[in-house]
């Protein structure tokens, strides 16, 4: 890799899907043209692929960091030892390639067991390889760190100020890419519950997409207090959009709390442009610095729909609170429980095509009530509501 300066975070085989010569076969990936616009700049592009959304040696060089090539079952550790992150990024990439295109060509999601894990895995990675979310556990563990640090000092009177710096919270970005890595397996079940369907764009109004292009969301999040968590995988409630071309996204969702108007088993025809304008304007608030499109004609468009979502645009920040005493929490040492969050940007959005589940929406309701009635951390989980759903049934 160290060969390798140029180290794309968005894989070009993924931005790919929104370029007009997607299926020029005479041009290579990295040379198909792209549109975008730069949110920080306030300036409009056009760029092959290739010389966009990389970094210089972002996941470090070869010399410096190795990941081991556990998951080649052909590879002889002897002869092979390690190899770079890049190149187990580009393995992975090989294959979503593939589930991609052939996603775009059937124009559904169905799919084998097999390739639905695959596109689990890939929604996930897609997620966590981005810069936005480098500094999001660069905040959040910093803030964590440094309140439980600063609180221990504090309480055993050593009186100074506990400051530390980003390489001593998650290490380069190849370490932390390795610890995620590693976590997709032991987390892919926490999504693997979810529906998935395609939603077709069915108006005159393209998807776009940016430099974060995974978007997690939750209908519910407003009606929550501050120390609430949604966005964890595991919450009810909890959805995921991914467009994967100007036409087409892909959505997970609760199937226990929501309720979506599908066209047939896997897909949504969606046929309202204020659809396509509500998923668009999560891709600008959620953007780290570059949203893409198919036509250069879309970019005053997207001009309009940030400035829409403007008062919405703010810096996430993680909140630490300590919880009420009166709830114990099994795990706590002493009698100090504190819960902390990212509080992300949050637009609420409206889908013609997706409805809550009355009879779920009132159990969901009534577990909240009883966790706030009793100063119980208030992050409703899927299996919590899907018990009390069986249960009632």
């Amino acid at each position: 890799m160290a060969g390798h300066k140029k180290q794309h975070i968005i894989p070009q085989h993924y931005i790919k899907g929104f370029s007009k010569e997607r299926d020029d076969p005479k041009i290579s990936t990295g040379n198909k043209i792209i549109y975008f616009h730069n949110v920080k700049t306030e300036k409009r592009h056009k760029s092959a692929i290739k010389n966009i959304s990389y970094g210089n040696y972002f996941y470090g060089k070869d010399e410096f960091y190795k990941v081991n090539n556990l998951n080649d079952e052909n590879s002889d550790e002897d002869s092979l030892g390690c190899k770079s992150l890049e190149d187990v990024l580009n393995r992975f990439e090989t294959q979503h390639n593939d589930l991609l295109d052939h996603i775009i060509d059937y124009k559904n999601l169905a799919l084998t067991l097999e390739e639905m894990y695959s596109l689990y895995y890939f929604l996930i990675l897609l997620k966590i390889r981005t810069k936005s979310a480098r500094e999001h556990a660069v905040k959040s563990t910093k803030t964590i760190c440094e309140s439980v640090g600063q609180m221990y000092l504090d309480k055993n009177d050593h009186h100074m100020t506990l400051e530390l710096k980003q390489h001593q919270i998650v290490g380069t970005h190849a370490e932390f890419m390795q610890t995620l890595l590693g976590s997709i397996d032991e987390n892919l079940h926490l999504i693997v519950d979810l529906s998935a369907v395609l939603l077709m764009n069915d108006t005159e109004t393209n998807f776009i997409t940016s430099d974060n292009p995974v978007i997690f969301y939750n209908y519910i999040a407003p009606n929550y207090p501050k120390y609430k968590i949604t966005t964890a995988l595991a919450c009810s409630g909890f959805m995921m959009f991914c467009p994967i071309t100007e036409k087409l996204s892909i959505l997970l969702y609760d199937k226990d709390l929501y309720h979506v108007h599908k066209h047939s088993q896997t897909t949504v025809q969606v046929k309202e442009k204020s659809d396509i304008d509500s998923i668009n304007k999560l891709q600008v608030l959620n953007c780290n610095e570059e949203i893409y499109c198919y036509d250069e004609s879309e970019i005053d468009y997207i001009k309009n729909l940030r400035s829409r979502v403007e008062k919405c645009i703010k810096e996430p920040k993680v909140t630490f609170t300590k919880l009420n005493k009166k709830y114990k929490h099994p795990d706590a040492i002493g009698d100090e429980v504190y819960s902390s969050q990212c509080i992300e940007p949050y637009y609420k959005i409206r889908l013609s095509f997706l409805k809550f589940n009355e009879e779920s929406i009132k159990i969901y309701k009534k577990i909240d009530e009883y966790k706030n009635k009793n100063n119980i951390p208030p992050t409703l989980f899927r299996q919590e509501l899907r018990d009390a759903l069986s249960f009632k049934a």
